[in-house]
């Protein structure tokens, strides 16, 4: 194993032993929701992706946790159903999400949100905190959402018809400098999508990318600091050293609104950890299921 995660021969030996399968509910607003599912038991844990994302980004993480998991395609995100009305804020995203998890992982230990997953996650724990009995929040916060631009929606891209899998590389590799062209690929190839005349888009609505899709979600983080003041279960809050997406001022806020969070840092790792330092990122998820629940 990589010192940056498993090599594909250890993904593929504990993906075949864990078993994944997508499977796909319609939740209650009748949207179609996808994921995929490790193990045949009940999920441990629960993981949602960033916006721009879908569960794969997910899968050298869940290898290395090695227990039954359940990655959601947040909607309007890879095979999930788009959302008509175009609201892709965390709160809207969290009803479909809980439904979800209702469904499929009702007994979870721990729910994962990575950046606009993390505000969905969040906002479950808000409205359904009987889903949530540990939280994890990758890189973000609600005062991420001063960014209108950035970690959080540079790789937000409206537009259609790229030409090849090798032009859409060139532009995430402008964003993940620190990834080789290979790993990138292998990403994109997971959250691309060929269209009829042959060209290439991404896998999520583009609604999402627009200069209202972005506001709309910026301006409704900002509004959730009050829902970090009502969590009431163990949380972690999880940083990359070279992210700018999170404050300093933003985690004494999170501090004064939830005294006893726990925040650490994940050295050589940027805005999708996940991406950038999984094994350390898997590491801390296996820790933090450990401790004990006051």
């Amino acid at each position: 194993m990589s010192r940056n995660g498993p090599t594909p021969t250890d993904k593929a030996a504990v993906d075949q032993r864990l078993g994944v399968e997508r499977v796909e509910i319609v939740v209650n607003a009748g949207r179609h929701v996808s994921a995929l599912r490790r193990g045949d038991e009940n999920p441990a844990i629960v993981l949602q992706h960033g916006g721009a994302q879908n569960a794969h980004t997910w899968d050298a993480v869940a290898s290395l946790l090695d227990r039954p998991t359940l990655c959601i395609d947040l909607p309007g995100h890879g095979h999930s159903q788009w959302r008509e009305d175009g609201d892709y804020r965390p709160r809207s995203l969290a009803t479909d999400v809980a439904d979800v998890v209702s469904e499929l992982a009702p007994h979870a230990e721990l729910v994962v949100g990575m950046s606009l997953g993390g505000m969905t996650a969040i906002a479950i724990a808000d409205s359904r905190p009987d889903l949530v009995r540990r939280l994890a929040v990758v890189d973000v916060t609600p005062g991420s959402g001063r960014h209108r631009t950035g970690p959080l929606f540079d790789l937000v891209d409206t537009t259609e018809g790229f030409t090849d899998l090798e032009q859409l590389a060139t532009r995430a590799q402008q964003l993940y400098v620190r990834r080789d062209i290979e790993s990138i690929l292998r990403g994109i190839r997971r959250n691309a999508v060929q269209l009829d005349d042959g060209t290439w888009r991404w896998r999520y609505d583009s609604t999402i990318g627009n200069p209202a899709g972005v506001a709309a979600v910026a301006d409704a983080m900002l509004e959730m600091w009050d829902a970090v003041g009502r969590i009431v279960v163990p949380t972690l809050l999880i940083l990359g050293d070279r992210s700018p997406a999170v404050s300093v001022d933003d985690i004494e806020e999170w501090r004064r609104r939830q005294p006893d969070v726990r925040v650490i840092t994940i050295k050589e790792a940027a805005h999708a950890v996940q991406s950038d330092q999984p094994a350390a990122l898997a590491q801390l998820l296996r820790e933090w299921l450990e401790v004990p629940m006051s």
